[in-house]
């Protein structure tokens, strides 16, 4: 299969509610298939990033802010996650989400420090004691035990022949031309179909939060818009983060993982193409380009991380696909160490209905950066930590945000947990 169709099918998925609290309810999911009499207890040990993004999202359906807690409680109750994946939250009714609160006491929520990449583990006690693991993606199974045998296990899923792994290989060792080069080279009309499908799941999210949903960020940032085009667009996507973080009942396309990212370039790319008037396959072939350099960036950075990724990578993505409409590929690297000189330092502290604000400024920053590289700005390079190679540029973020010794995604978390403590 095309490289290109790969990262497709892989990276570009569907999801309801947030992604972490759905990725903790497929792994209890997982596992509750094969526990035995009546459950006693489970645990659900978690990486930081998990931790974090599902302490204060919305869970589809249950009018509450429950997140990852409630997510495992939901997620004992579901049949056929196999095949649900992330979309296991969707259609919940009101005897699921009563039978899950009956067992909140039941579950405890563990945070592991150090852990650089995704991390879930789920053990559920009954008469056996059955143990799931997911790691470095949200579904990415890589075991089930049952009284500590393998009943099911994914020895391949972290190896050389796994398409995560090459993927990773394959876009960690591109050049930004390589990759539009990727999109110019194997992109076909099949692929539209799927990319419209994601436009318009997207757009209904987008219409949910201008209508009654979540806190009215995009609803109220609409009255102030005016007739500016940029603020207008902003209010749009703001109003989709919002109605998704507050539990709407509405599935979302992501983008590497993301959820929030995912609807930021769907409909952002969308917007901008449209008010430059881009003839439709260009414009989801830009669509296609914003979602692979964000997760180029994720790649050299960590799909979680403590910094927001809609600057880090969303904005970035738009950036380009704005550039690649003007055929200016050339400028993308330039433009984008330019964000980063910026806004590289915004914090991710978790995933809540307050990242509408969020989607709203990195909106308006790509937009202004593309400006700036219209207006033939440059800076001098380097500076600070942008370094001209764009690659530097990027392993100098992680070694910021992964120092020896204590790294600071553990402070953030600590700050967090003592901000919720009683």
């Amino acid at each position: 299969m095309k490289l290109l169709q790969n990262f497709i099918d892989r990276e570009i998925e569907l999801a309801n509610g947030c992604t972490e609290p759905a990725a903790v309810a497929y792994s209890v999911a997982r596992a509750a298939d094969f526990l035995e009499g009546k459950l006693k207890k489970i645990v659900v040990e978690m990486d930081g990033y998990v931790y974090k993004n599902g302490l204060r999202t919305g869970i589809p359906g249950t009018e509450e802010y429950g997140g990852n807690k409630l997510a495992a409680a939901i997620g004992y109750f579901i049949r056929d996650s196999a095949d649900k994946k992330l979309t296991l939250l969707n259609g919940l009714n009101k005897d699921t989400i009563k039978k899950a609160k009956e067992i909140n006491d039941l579950i405890k929520l563990k945070l592991i420090k150090d852990k650089k990449e995704l991390f879930i583990k789920t053990t559920l006690y009954g008469d056996n004691i059955v143990e799931s693991l997911i790691v470095e993606d949200h579904t990415n199974l890589k075991y089930i035990k049952v009284n500590q045998d393998y009943i099911y296990r994914n020895e391949d899923s972290l190896e050389k022949d796994s398409i995560e792994y090459n993927l990773k290989y394959e876009f960690g060792s591109m050049s930004i031309k390589e990759i539009i080069q990727l999109v110019e080279n194997q992109y076909d009309d099949s692929m539209i179909s799927y990319l419209e499908q994601g436009l318009k799941i997207n757009q209904k999210l987008v219409e949910s939060g201008l209508k009654d949903q979540g806190c009215g960020i995009g609803r109220s940032y609409l009255k102030m818009a005016g007739d500016d085009f940029i603020r207008k667009s902003a209010a749009k996507l703001a109003a989709g983060t919002d109605a998704r973080m507050s539990g709407v009942k509405l599935p979302a396309m992501t983008s590497s993982g993301s959820g929030n990212q995912g609807i930021f370039i769907t409909i952002g790319v969308y917007l901008s193409g449209l008010e430059k008037n881009i003839e439709k396959t260009k414009l989801f072939k830009g669509t296609l380009v914003a979602h692979l350099i964000a997760y180029y960036i994720k790649i050299k950075m960590g799909k979680l991380s403590s910094l927001c990724g809609l600057f880090t990578a969303a904005a970035p993505g738009l950036l380009a696909a704005l550039l690649y409409f003007d055929n200016n590929n050339v400028k993308i690297e330039e433009a984008i160490n330019n964000i980063y000189s910026d806004s590289g330092g915004v914090l991710c502290d978790g995933a809540k209905t307050s990242c509408a604000f969020k989607t709203i400024s990195a909106y308006e920053l790509a937009h202004r950066h593309y400006s700036f590289i219209k207006d033939n700005l440059k800076c001098p390079l380097p500076t600070g930590y942008i370094n001209k190679d764009f690659k530097k540029t990027l392993n100098n973020q992680y070694a910021l945000l992964n120092p020896d010794g204590v790294s600071f995604n553990d402070t953030l978390i600590e700050t967090i947990k003592n901000n919720f403590s009683k």
